[in-house]
């Protein structure tokens, strides 16, 4: 078996009954369908659960169609829930048995269930001629988010069945009014919306949420006069008060309202009624996100009043990081110096570390570059101080710990300390079968199926069996696949989970040097610190060599075509290709030293003209001096929170946190981390 080198006791000592799985696998690659289905046959009736049902699962993947059909009971038969019922509908519905695809679905919970899994369940039910076909229908179409598998059963068949009658069911004429949201036809909609509305009130059809959130995006998108129809929904919400639909009505009333700049009382009123309406936290986060952005686009004063009440209520923490992000930009651009000190205090506990570590390091650096005077005559280094060491506590994200340990003056040893310490769940329990699944795809040497299962699995298995995975992945990469790629996003999840410090192993995965012999190479040619170059390609690609973004960008620095037309002209070669490796990293380094040196040799400069241009760089930087009042000498970290895009400033922190980790991970220099941070901080 590939990878295998433990003899047969060890294997059974290993992994018992398992080690017939990895061996089943081994044998349908090898196209021996008989011995395959053997081992896997053995694995499904002795082995642990997952290495057991996912052997039952390949049963249902080769040999004739009987097979595959008694492969399929089976599976349902002894695990019965949403997953097995979808394959196996699958494989009944590819194998025509669509009465085997009924009776195994009869029991299903719609509001549980896959999409497909029901829309099998419907092919197969009209192709019997089955007389709940209709009600079932109904019921799905009304009661769940549309998704495609909606769209495509009532196009192929509810449509040309149900909808051809002269006079249409008041709740089929609900199921075609849906189907038009979900395609976007909000002409037809709204045109439609009077006789939907009278449908409800006069309970022909039931008032479910997903109606209710339909209408708000009639009314949303396709009402000429946003303003009287923001009132009508006022008068609807008032008619099904206390029921379960009036939080989308109000919702979606206080977005209609938000159009007009001068109903900002009426909108904050809609959106205070949502949040009152229900009890689901997701809801209320959503409708508070819309409040809050209301009253900064109206009134960042206001925001600031109220911050201290609107953060208790906040549920996710993430979810509004956004706002405060914008909140900080917009602060700056108005010398609002101070606010960061009160929305930093108001806030903490509340909003996700990461916006407290931002506002506590803002206000403390505005402090040190005596931008800002602190608050009732407070001593200057003294509040500096406090404040970053705020923004080094839980969770921040790395830049912040970074760049606040460096201003405080910590040494290399105790900064690399912080980029060790986690915060993960301590009392999380995790699944041995799991466990003994993944650990065999490593021992029996199969790659190419972790990935993939890990996203599904992942909060199941350890942080260190993750880290063990990404160590795997990346010593099998050849470097012209994404097993790089994949080793990283292991790492960064199981990072994430740890409840534990990382070890010096665990934070190279983390920041890995792959493809370290070309980039040695090019940090000598064209000048640029390894590191750098590193924290390029990590942030840009993950190491995957083929990437390509929905804007056209290729391969490891994530270049585009034009760019690397010009850069290819440059360098002289007639010929390449953007997802070679070594090519593309030498264009991306070359074109990243180019644009350092053309912005006076500073490398953050040079990193957000990587991202966005130079031309849009050098008018951010002008504004930015504009906005503190100087002429040159903005210290770098300051000028990334005033540039306008919030991908950017991401950007931006992400190279420079993970140049500065790089370093002090590898370098032998003692002195070098020091100096790379004062380049990309101060410079």
């Amino acid at each position: 078996m590939a990878g295998c080198s433990g003899n047969s006791s060890q294997i059974k000592r290993d992994f018992g009954s398992d080690a017939e799985y990895f061996a089943g696998i081994q044998k349908l690659s090898e196209g021996k369908e008989n011995e395959a289905r053997q081992k896997f046959l053995s694995c499904a009736k002795k082995g642990s659960y997952y290495c057991a049902r996912k052997s039952m699962e390949y049963l249902t993947s080769f040999g004739d169609v009987g097979q595959r059909v008694a492969a399929g009971e089976a599976l349902v038969q002894k695990y019965n829930d949403k997953d097995s019922r979808l394959l196996a509908a699958r494989i009944f519905h590819e194998n025509g048995e669509p009465a085997k695809a009924i009776e195994i679905t009869g029991n299903s919970d719609f509001s549980g269930e896959h999409d497909e899994t029901i829309y099998l369940r419907l092919l197969s039910m009209h192709e019997k001629d089955d007389s709940r076909l209709r009600a079932e229908g109904r019921k799905w179409f009304l009661e769940k988010p549309v998704s495609n598998f909606h769209w495509q059963f009532y196009r192929d068949v509810y449509e040309p069945e149900f909808m051809q009658e002269e006079d249409i069911h008041p709740e089929d004429f609900a199921v075609s009014f849906r189907m038009d949201v979900y395609r976007r036809n909000y002409t037809s909609t709204f045109e439609n919306l009077e006789k939907l509305v009278s449908i409800l009130r006069n309970g022909e059809a039931g008032f479910s949420e997903q109606l209710a959130s339909d209408i708000g995006k009639t009314v949303l998108y396709g009402a000429p006069d946003y303003i009287e129809n923001a009132y009508k929904l006022m008068q609807l919400a008032s008619e099904f008060k206390d029921s379960d639909v009036e939080f989308y009505i109000w919702f979606y009333a206080g977005r209609l309202f938000s159009k007009g700049e001068l109903y900002y009382n009426r909108t904050k009123e809609c959106f205070q009624n949502a949040i009152a309406a229900t009890g689901d936290p997701k809801k209320k986060d959503n409708a508070l996100w819309y409040l809050m952005t209301t009253e900064l686009n109206f009134s960042y004063d206001m925001l600031i009043k109220n911050i201290g009440l609107y953060a208790a209520q906040i549920s996710d923490p993430e979810y509004f990081e956004d706002i405060f992000d914008t909140l900080s930009v917009t602060l700056l651009a108005n010398a609002k110096w101070n606010d960061f000190q009160r929305i930093c205090t108001e806030t903490e506990g509340f909003v996700s570390s990461d916006t407290t570590a931002r506002f506590a390091y803002i206000y403390a650096r505005l402090l040190q570059d005596r931008i800002a005077v602190p608050s009732d005559s407070a001593d200057r280094e003294k509040t500096a101080e406090e404040f970053l060491t705020k923004a080094l506590g839980g969770k921040s994200d790395t830049y912040y710990k970074i760049l606040s340990a460096k201003a405080l003056g910590l040494s290399n040893e105790e900064i690399l300390s912080l980029l060790e310490k986690r915060d993960g769940d301590a009392s999380q329990e995790y699944d041995s079968n799991a466990e003994t699944l993944f650990k065999g795809y490593v021992y029996f040497g199969f790659p190419d199926k972790i990935y993939d299962e890990w996203r599904e699995l992942s909060d199941r298995i350890s942080p260190e069996t993750s880290f063990y995975l990404s160590s795997f992945l990346n010593r099998c990469s050849t470097g012209n696949d994404r097993y790089y790629a994949q080793s990283l996003r292991i790492a960064s999840r199981a990072a994430a989970q740890s409840a534990r410090n990382l070890t010096m192993e665990e934070l190279q995965l983390l920041y890995p040097r792959n493809y370290k012999t070309v980039i040695d190479s090019l940090s000598e040619k064209y000048k640029v610190t390894p590191s750098v170059i590193y924290a390029l390609v990590r942030s840009e690609s993950f190491f995957d060599p083929e990437i390509s973004s929905s804007a056209g960008a290729v391969g490891l620095t994530q270049l585009m075509e034009f760019t690397a037309g010009d850069i290819a002209r440059k360098l002289r070669m007639s010929s390449y290709s953007l997802t070679e490796p070594e090519t593309n990293l030498e264009f991306g380094v070359y074109y990243l030293a180019e644009l350092t040196t053309r912005c006076g040799g500073s490398m953050l400069q040079g990193f957000f003209s990587y991202n966005a241009g130079i031309t849009r760089v050098r008018r951010w930087l002008s504004g930015s001096l504009a906005e503190f009042g100087r002429k040159k000498n903005l210290s770098g970290d300051l000028f990334l929170e005033t540039v306008p895009y919030e991908e950017t400033r991401e950007y931006g922190r992400k190279l420079v946190s993970a140049s500065l980790a790089y370093e002090l991970l590898y370098s032998e220099d003692e002195n070098a981390f020091s100096a790379l941070a004062e380049d990309l901080i101060y410079r």
